[in-house]
């Protein structure tokens, strides 16, 4: 199905766009333009700017690589959902600001059903608040946050041969930023103040080349983005740095361009990385910094709106109920045929996912109760002793660190939490139980249950905490 993709650089003063349409035949780059835009400040937006990027779903923005933290982590396991809650935790204690205060997500580097190296990027929640403040005057509303130098990693993978080890140098007017791309993958970034015209920014690149080198790392090319493509002397930093210094080349194939502006590639490479993110091009980044207080509402609390429709509808269902009193004495056949009719209608709006209707008001409270007990959850979430997130790193610290353990699932709700796990050897399990009792007054009463596992040495348990509250 043929999709549209809006990619969006905002810096001060200016907005950079590149629009990309997908079909089964690949993608095409149908706008490239760039528009002055107000400070946040600076008076009325343009009302215009939206209609004339046209409509697009989904709408990707970034923020600045300096404003975003990076971490790589290792983790025993490869499945991507459990990926993406662990690595943050594990980065954590590294990271200069506590995860409340962050929205994180994951870039798998390597991944396999037993080990995985993932790059956590976090950003803090301010910078994240600041940028979708910035964009919703000018009719903006990004689906996806991204990195710019992803955007930038993501336009090399599709770019340059496979295999080749190289540093993209994006350089503006506001912002210099280099990125390591080996085998098609963003491997180190660094940002810096010197831009284009700076004489120290030579001096800049010059440095991160060397600290590459120093861990064995030995790019092939230097490629050049930005408006650092068009004003820069190529051989004279070829002479400089030592390698060959080139324009980073558009992407080789399943990408074609139809704009006409006054933009020369690769002066709009980041806006474009971001647009092939939202089409989901091949080798694009799958980072999206619109978590927790910033996803989309329905994602972020679906049983809000849910709940809401509900409660109306089953008002609506009290009053046809109520109205069948007054016509069951006449033509109770066709009235009744009625109201069953607009009954179902009544339903399958308020909860058009349940598609086998039995019941309609017996299925309506089981929504309502589900709607019910999974507000009362996401509530735990606001209470710093339930915390998931304080619970899994108490648990996590619990566990002593020569027990082979290999957690495989995790369910908290604000009474208990139930560990799936296997380990090597009863005895071990029975180590992990104690160790959780002694970690905290609340893990008092525990409850497990461990079993033969199908392979020779595998210990499947299971472990039932009710949560004490704390004294």
């Amino acid at each position: 199905m043929p999709k549209t993709a809006l990619g969006i650089l905002l810096t001060p003063g200016e907005l950079l766009a590149v629009r990309v349409r997908t079909g089964w035949r690949g993608s095409v780059v149908d706008l490239v333009t760039r528009r002055e835009v107000p400070a946040p400040d600076g008076g009325e937006a343009d009302s215009t700017l939206a209609e004339a990027l046209g409509r697009a779903d989904p709408v990707v923005a970034a923020l600045r690589t300096d404003e975003v933290f990076y971490r790589e982590v290792e983790l025993p396991f490869g499945d991507l959902r459990r990926l993406t809650l662990a690595a943050p935790l594990e980065a954590e204690e590294s990271l200069p600001l506590p995860l409340e205060e962050l929205v994180c997500d994951v870039y798998p580097l390597e991944r396999s059903a037993r080990h995985s190296r993932v790059l956590v990027a976090a950003a803090p929640t301010g910078r994240v608040g600041r940028l979708l403040t910035a964009l919703r005057p000018l009719g903006l509303i990004p689906q996806i946050v991204d990195v710019e130098a992803l955007a930038l990693a993501t336009v090399a993978r599709l770019s340059l041969p496979p295999g080749e080890t190289a540093l993209i140098l994006d350089a503006s007017t506001h912002l210099a930023q280099v990125v390591v791309v080996r085998d098609g993958l963003a491997w180190s970034f660094h940002a810096f103040s010197a831009r284009t015209g700076d004489p120290e920014l030579v001096q800049e690149v010059r440095s991160v080349l060397e600290g590459i080198v120093a861990t064995g790392t030995q790019p092939t090319h230097l490629y050049l983005s930005g408006t650092a493509a068009s004003t820069l002397d190529e051989e004279a930093w070829s002479q400089d740095l030592g390698l060959p210094v080139r324009r980073l080349p558009f992407p080789r194939a399943g990408v074609q361009t139809s704009a006409r502006a006054g933009l020369t590639w690769p002066q709009w490479a980041i806006p474009l990385g971001l647009a092939l993110r939202g089409a989901r091009a091949k080798g694009a980044s799958p980072v999206n910094l619109l978590k927790g207080p910033f996803a989309p509402p329905r994602a972020a609390a679906p049983w809000r709106q849910t709940a809401v429709a509900a409660g109306l509808y089953a008002a609506v269902l009290v009053a046809l109920w109520g109205a069948t009193a007054w016509t069951e004495a006449s033509n109770r056949r066709e009235h009744l045929r009625a109201l069953d009719a607009a009954i179902r209608q009544t339903f399958q709006a308020a909860v058009p996912e349940v598609r086998n209707v039995v019941s309609e008001v017996d299925q309506l409270r089981t929504k309502v109760t589900e709607l019910e007990t999974r507000d009362r959850n996401l509530t735990s979430l606001s209470n710093e002793e339930t915390s998931p997130v304080r619970i899994l790193r108490q648990l996590s610290a619990s566990i002593p660190r020569d027990i082979d353990v290999e957690f495989r699932d995790l369910s908290i709700d604000p009474e208990r939490v139930r560990i799936e796990g296997s380990t090597t050897s009863f005895r071990e399990s029975e180590r992990i139980k104690a160790a959780i009792i002694a970690a905290d007054p609340r893990f008092a009463s525990v409850t497990s249950d461990a079993k033969d596992g199908a392979k020779p040495g595998e210990v499947l348990f299971t472990l039932t905490i009710n949560l004490a509250e704390k004294r």
